[in-house]
């Protein structure tokens, strides 16, 4: 019967890998990681004009694009598909809040994927995916995504908090996603596979996660990593020259491959019957062996005992081998390889592939894009299957073999074989043949009989209690013989365990090979054919997936928890990918260096201004969340008297300068500083602008200079929209000090404001500030007039200047 059933397996496993082939439902592909075909085109467009971008999905459907629907065949669209993402575009962004999406299930579960035979549900109990969350997960399905700056992002997916960060699990708290690979093979009524060989083939996963984001790297060194949060890795993105790091990080708590076979479950069930017909036969031969002449024989020949009894007692033995508590021993139990790597229920037929178990115990921290499962693996996965079930105990103790010794052999000589109840009858011989005189019946066990302390009882209830250290007596010849019966059975024990265990001849040796050839054989052989030729051409899964992808501003850095790429089974051999737990960012690697102000007040009336001065300075750049600073405080003991300049320098004279914190600015970045508020004015101060301006005010006018090859450079006028005018009219130096000719003051100079570029190669800026305060020391004519006669000669007159 095996034999047969073994023959119709394989031809059926055949035809249907055949079948399939021929429809080009399935192809034989090597395993390896396979790139994930990104459509370059409508990510491009879509960040375009942003500078940082977030991007947070517990399932990227943007993969599969047209083979994604609604149940009533409306075809989505890639807006359709995204799950959270944020852009910054220009300063208005800047510090936007976060966007967050908890995940629902039930608007999943009406999505269908149409590979061209029928519809399947994405997610839901009869889908490709099916997502728990029960009272033992963590968290919720979250999506995150945030761009508060154009030098900051951060995307999560999955199991993950409301801020973004991952939520560890650790493994064995059962699975929270559920990818039914079998589900894909039901190909629109051509289920052979589905009904004949394999009624469960999932990866069962536990919480799956994923974050990346980009830190601000403004303060990092060129060519230092950043300092990333717990459990996230720094990675270099992008053109190295450009110095761009991301902060990634993923889970996939747990990972085991579950397979139940109808043909394998039927084969293994037969395990139970096949052992206990094979029990049974032991039991006949045994009982054959205890009645024939040689073992009776060797009974009589037992010293003392044997030579009391012989022509005497008439001796016959009988044995019972317990098979329902072997057999069920036997399945009981799953069988665990000792690397805990493949379980296997014998009385279901469902095995187990602890896939972590591949790497190292642990699916967290491993490198970018690795296989969860390779063909090699495949090929240990198969081989611990064999050696559970056929290596020696030796080898393996978790494996069949050694379990079968143990439920056969039991422990200590107690339980399995030892169980076996052993019914000695003795009987008085009388006159007539075959009729006793006086009768006994001794139960016991083999345990029982090869134990030196064993006692009789003559109370049955207390032998079954504990039949190994007690034999039960039942008859009037027990009375007569009980010291002679306990030394024949002490003699009985050892022939028995030798018919039962003995090296080379004893039975226990030939049903252990009976079993591996009746059964263990046939079902490696139905078994690593299902493993091998179905799993391999479904599915290859790679863990921490990570893409790069080059757009307007920069490079866009994805990474999933988990990829599952599966041949595709009706879109023209492509293979298709559905990134489980996906996280993208994209910002800007923003160089910036101090600026600071020098700040120096001149002119003969300087005097009338003791305090320090309030700034309110303005930044903007392309790619750049910019700089607004309002109510800069510039202390009176930073004031100077002056510049000077040497070394192509300019340097402030009579105090060291500077604001108490300098600011920090992106190179070529615009920038506009504004006295605010103004300098105040005074009546004795000189009135400018200077000419004929009837606006003129006694107030202090500012200008600011700068250097360029030819030397020291003084503002002009400030056209709309450019920066502040530079020239070298009217600057002289006397000695290294730098004077400027304010013969001639405009209205330039009274808006106390200045706008510049600081310069895209500069490893620091400084602003060159000089409020001047000049004195009116016009000359005044007085003129007199005298209506009348002639006073003078008795009065003297005296005029004075106030102010």
């Amino acid at each position: 019967m095996i034999k047969n059933l073994t023959k119709k397996m394989r031809r059926l496993l055949a035809t249907i890998i055949s079948t399939l082939l021929v429809l080009n439902v399935i192809m034989p592909v090597e395993a390896k990681a396979v790139e994930s075909p990104y459509d370059s085109g409508p990510l491009a467009a879509y960040v375009e004009d942003a500078y940082s971008y977030a991007y947070g999905g517990l399932l990227d459907l943007r993969l599969l694009n047209e083979w994604v629907q609604l149940q009533d065949g409306t075809n989505l669209s890639v807006a359709d598909l995204r799950g959270v993402d944020q852009l910054w575009e220009s300063p208005a962004d800047n510090n936007q809040a976060a966007n967050r999406h908890t995940i629902d299930l039930q608007a999943l579960g009406l999505i269908y994927l149409n590979l061209g035979y029928l519809p399947l549900p994405l997610v839901g109990e009869d889908g490709l995916l099916q997502f728990v969350l029960g009272d033992a997960q963590v968290g919720a399905l979250r999506e995150y995504a945030h761009a508060p700056l154009a030098t900051q992002a951060h995307g999560a997916a999955g199991v993950v908090s409301d801020s973004g960060g991952l939520e560890l699990t650790q493994p064995g708290e059962g699975y929270n996603a559920k990818v039914d690979i079998l589900s894909l093979l039901n190909l629109g009524g051509i289920n052979l596979i589905t009904e004949n060989v394999i009624t469960e083939a999932a990866l069962e996963l536990g919480a799956v996660s994923a974050v990346a984001k980009a830190p601000d790297m403004s303060d990092v060194p060129e060519g230092t990593p950043p300092v990333c949060d717990t459990n996230l890795t720094a990675t270099q993105v992008g053109d190295p020259a450009d110095d761009t790091w991301v902060c990634s990080g993923y889970q996939v708590a747990d990972a085991q491959l579950v397979l139940d076979s109808p043909l394998v479950g039927n084969v293994v069930t037969t395990l139970n019957s096949t052992l206990a017909g094979l029990l049974e036969t032991t039991e006949s031969t045994l009982n054959v062996l205890l009645g024939s002449n040689s073992v009776l024989s060797a009974i009589y020949d037992i010293p003392l005992v044997g030579t009391v009894l012989k022509g005497v007692v008439d001796l016959s033995l009988e044995a019972d081998i317990p098979a329902m508590d072997i057999t069920s021993a036997l399945l009981t139990d799953p069988l665990t390889s000792s690397d805990e790597l493949v379980s296997i229920d014998l009385g279901t037929g469902k095995i187990t592939v602890d896939l972590k178990q591949l790497h190292g115990g642990n699916l967290n921290g491993l490198t970018a894009n690795a296989s969860l499962l390779t063909a090699a693996q495949l090929i240990q996965i198969t081989d611990t299957v064999t050696n559970l079930l056929t290596a020696p105990k030796e080898q393996e103790p978790n494996g069949l073999n050694a379990r079968l010794d143990k439920i056969l052999r039991g422990e200590n000589k107690r339980g399995g074989l030892y169980a076996t109840e052993i019914k000695l009858n003795s009987c008085v011989l009388g006159l007539f043949p075959g009729v006793c005189t006086l009768e006994a019946d001794i139960y016991t066990t083999l345990g029982g009989l090869l134990n030196p302390n064993v006692e009789r009882t003559y109370s049955l209830a207390e032998y079954e209690a504990n039949p190994y250290d007690y034999y039960y007596v039942d008859g009037n010849l027990g009375l007569v013989l009980g010291g002679v019966i306990a030394g024949l059975l002490g003699g009985v024990g050892p022939i028995v365990e030798g018919l039962l265990f003995g090296e080379g001849t004893g039975l226990l040796g030939g049903l252990l090979g009976d079993l591996q050839s009746a059964v263990i054989s046939p079902l490696l052989l139905a078994l690593n054919p299902i493993l091998t030729q179905v799993l391999d051409p479904i599915a290859n899964i790679i863990i921490n997936r990570q893409t790069e992808q080059v757009v307007e501003h920069g490079t866009v850095f994805t990474v999933s928890a988990l990829e599952l790429n599966v041949l595709d089974l009706g879109t023209s051999g492509e293979a298709l990918h559905l990134p489980l737990a996906t996280a993208s960012v994209m910002a800007q690697r923003t160089r910036l260096i101090d600026l600071n102000l020098d700040v120096a007040k001149i002119g003969d009336g300087r005097g009338l201004h003791t305090e320090g001065y309030t700034y309110d300075l303005d930044c903007a750049a392309d790619g750049w969340s910019g700089l607004t600073a309002q109510g800069l405080t510039y202390d009176q003991l930073n004031v100077g008297s002056g510049f000077s300049y040497a070394d192509n320098q300019l340097h402030l004279t009579g105090a060291t300068g500077g604001l108490a914190e300098p600011l920090r600015v992106k190179p070529g970045a615009e920038c506009t500083v504004t006295a605010n508020p103004a300098p105040a004015g005074h009546d004795a101060l000189r009135p400018t602008p200077t000419g004929e301006d009837p606006t003129a005010a006694r107030t202090p006018y500012t200008y600011f200079l700068g250097t360029d090859a030819t030397g020291v450079l003084v503002s002009g006028d400030t056209p709309t929209g450019q920066p502040t005018s530079m020239s070298s009219t009217g600057v002289t130096l006397d000695g290294t000090q730098v004077k400027v000719d304010a013969t001639d003051v405009g209205a330039e100079w009274k808006t106390h404001s200045f706008t510049f570029v600081v310069p895209e190669d500069a490893e620091s800026h400084r602003v060159s500030v000089v409020h001047a305060y000049d004195l009116d020391r016009r000359d005044i004519d007085i003129t007199k007039a005298v209506a009348g006669a002639s006073i003078e000669d008795k009065f003297a007159f005296q005029y004075s200047l106030d102010g």
